[in-house]
């Protein structure tokens, strides 16, 4: 019984540990959508909560802390936006939680009420994976071509590219192509098209761009003193195989 006891409250820390990472997030998005009386952000902010539970993100972070910084990131930018907001809390629950969804994505607007915009800009937002370049285009072409969407994106990418430190070397190369090719012409399409967010979309396209610079110059350094290292490592060889002569 003591061994069963001990191991309860270890999980009990280990859950309160990891509650601590996001919950003045999530009580901050909550109070904000009650103040506002943000049906749509409520319901979603329950359900993006159920819905990622028991995943994490690549760096060990629970994943729902990464739609929460979405969400949030929005709300800093001055995104009053009942619906836009609502999305961005479940811009990811297509794509990664399947296996706790039907197969008619109808439950989103039948059984949790909300709207189907909602449900049409998360659809928006869901990419499959292991697509081709053209699909790609596609996928972001959709994206641009609603202003609410293009926000979440935008929003989406600024918080992945802060995180880009946990990502596989070949995974960050590409990311860092996929910004550069995709990202910042989308925001530059936004600017021209949805002016009533042309504030929110200068600031994020702003952060995105440095972060995206940032890690370019990183990467290329890196290479760089890989290259060297090589380098070195074969004149070594060169020398160990003079001395064995």
């Amino acid at each position: 019984m003591s061994e069963i006891k001990n191991i309860e409250n270890t999980k009990s820390d280990f859950e309160i540990n990891e509650e601590s990472k996001y919950i003045k997030t999530y009580l901050f998005i909550k109070g904000y959508a009650v103040a506002k009386n943000f049906q749509q952000t409520i319901i979603a902010l329950s359900l993006a909560k159920r819905l990622h539970e028991g995943q994490y993100r690549r760096g060990g972070d629970p994943y729902i802390t990464h739609p929460l910084k979405v969400c949030n990131t929005l709300i800093s930018c001055g995104i009053e936006d009942d619906t836009i907001l609502a999305a961005a809390l479940l811009h990811d629950v297509l794509e990664d939680c399947q296996d706790k969804l039907k197969d008619n994505r109808e439950e989103f607007v039948t059984e949790y009420g909300l709207s189907r915009e909602v449900l049409e800009i998360i659809t928006i937002l869901t990419k499959e994976s292991g697509i081709s370049d053209d699909e790609l285009q596609v996928y972001f072409d959709g994206i641009k071509n609603n202003g609410k969407a293009l926000l979440i994106k935008l929003s989406d990418r600024l918080h992945n590219s802060s995180t880009l430190y946990s990502f596989p070397y070949e995974k960050l190369v590409k990311y860092i192509d996929e910004t550069d090719r995709f990202i910042i012409p989308i925001a530059d399409y936004g600017n021209d098209y949805y002016p009533e967010y042309t504030n929110a979309i200068n600031l994020l396209k702003s952060n995105i761009f440095s972060l995206n610079r940032s890690m370019r110059i990183m990467l290329e350094k890196s290479e760089h003193q890989i290259s060297v290292l090589k380098n070195e490592i074969e004149e070594l060889k060169l020398e160990i195989e003079k001395l064995k002569s």
